[in-house]
């Protein structure tokens, strides 16, 4: 077992975890991307909008490093949209809220309501 894995299964119940790493392994090739990902060194300032969709109850991104990060981002539109209850798969387990908050994001961006 990784380190990654250990520190998420300390935070998981064992069913949670067992569907964490099925997700995982449906994604193959993709968990090393993933997990090196380092969204701070692509900087804080964007010319496009930044939406962020954040689970409240994310294990994986917890929703406080999430708003920490969104609140340094500077771009002409951004806004963060916690979805309730929702953990780190949130447009699996909450896709209507998810839906709800991509249309709404949508809707403020120019281009878009054309």
């Amino acid at each position: 077992m990784s380190r990654q894995d250990s520190l998420i299964r300390a935070q998981l119940s064992a069913g949670d975890f067992r569907a964490y790493q099925e997700g995982f392994q449906t994604m193959t090739g993709l968990a090393s991307t993933v997990f090196s990902m380092d969204a701070p060194a692509l900087g804080f300032s964007f010319k496009i909008p930044v939406f962020i969709i954040q689970g409240t109850e994310d294990h994986i991104t917890d929703a406080a490093s999430a708003a920490e990060y969104f609140e340094r981002v500077q771009a002409p539109i951004k806004r963060m949209t916690p979805i309730e209850g929702a953990g780190h798969f949130a447009p699996t387990t909450h896709t209507e809220q998810v839906i709800k908050a991509i249309r709404e994001d949508m809707r403020l961006v120019p281009s878009v309501n054309k």
